[in-house]
């Protein structure tokens, strides 16, 4: 009996990781694990924000969208005024140059955009720049996607959970806002932690990028040709934060950041220091994040209207 030759066993070694290549392929194109492709037809189970909000973007069930970083991602589609569908399109970490990429990928047919900015946003040491997460993709990045060991891994997680248990998705409600608890009964404050990370991070060694909000106020300036709508707003901060900026060397460049905001988007709404920095709105072991009511109210001071 002849054996085969070395030649004989590559091809055969060939052929088959041909074959499971194909497979995998085929796998992630039905099943889409990361939205990627504007299927996913049994939910995202394994993506991230980055992942889900476009794909819920496509769904097209909104005709307003806000966006911002994960304080913007707490507050609730359905508490907002029901004259608009929002979208919340919001995603931890965000830097303007994302959202202007998203916007200009995804915004649609939407008639009303808000646009939640944060001093962070601004310090490209803590928070470098994105490496086009929302930019269009082109045919090199959506075969990486498909013969990617990750996502053909995610397809058959997305497959078990969504059809074997029946599972609902789990990286974002179709609003596409965060579903946090709210604290426990007698929570006590505390700050300790929360102003660590920012003073190690966030606020350490900040290197000014003030073209991330030229490169934002393009994309303002395309849409609102297209006859959208678009406010932009600077989040609350509770006094504790507001207080530690003003210890830091940042503070001028806190200051500078509230100025230049103003400039590039006239008509904008700074909140940093408002009613809306109340303590009592932020989470008891997390005063950078405010709560959904905090929200809820934040949209109807940038819509200009009162809160009911």
């Amino acid at each position: 009996m002849q054996t085969p030759s070395s030649a004989g066993y590559l091809r055969i070694a060939l052929s088959v990781t041909a074959a499971v290549c194909a497979a995998a392929a085929v796998l992630t194109a039905v099943v889409d694990p990361f939205g990627r492709l504007g299927r996913a037809p049994w939910g995202l189970y394994a993506s991230t924000e980055r992942d889900a909000k476009p794909h819920l973007a496509r769904l097209g069930r909104h005709d307003a969208l806000i966006i911002g970083s994960s304080k913007t991602a707490i507050i609730d589609p359905a508490t907002l005024p029901a004259s608009w569908r929002f979208l919340n399109a919001s995603f931890a970490s965000a830097v303007p140059e994302e959202i202007a990429d998203f916007l200009d990928s995804y915004a649609g047919q939407t008639r009303l955009v808000l646009i939640g900015l944060d001093f962070y946003m601004m310090n490209e040491q803590g928070f470098p720049a994105s490496r086009g997460a929302f930019a269009a993709r082109g045919g090199q990045a959506v075969a990486s996607y498909l013969l990617s060991g990750s996502a053909a891994i995610a397809s058959l997680d997305t497959l078990w959970r969504a059809v074997v248990k029946g599972e609902p998705p789990g990286v974002a409600v179709p609003a596409g806002n965060r579903v946090k608890a709210d604290d426990a009964p007698g929570a006590q404050i505390d700050d300790r932690a929360t102003l660590a990370m920012l003073r190690a991070r966030h606020y350490r060694n900040v290197r000014y990028a003030e073209w991330r909000l030229a490169r934002l106020a393009e994309t303002v300036e395309r849409l609102q040709a297209r006859g959208v709508t678009v406010k932009v707003f600077i989040n609350p901060l509770t006094p504790v934060i507001y207080h530690l900026l003003q210890s830091l060397p940042a503070w001028q460049d806190f200051l500078r950041f509230r100025a230049d905001v103003a400039r590039y988007f006239p008509g904008s709404k700074d909140l940093s220091w408002s009613d809306l920095s109340d303590r009592n709105g932020f989470y008891a072991a997390d005063p950078f994040h405010y709560k959904p009511e905090v929200g809820r109210r934040l949209v109807a001071a940038v819509l200009g209207e009162v809160a009911p």
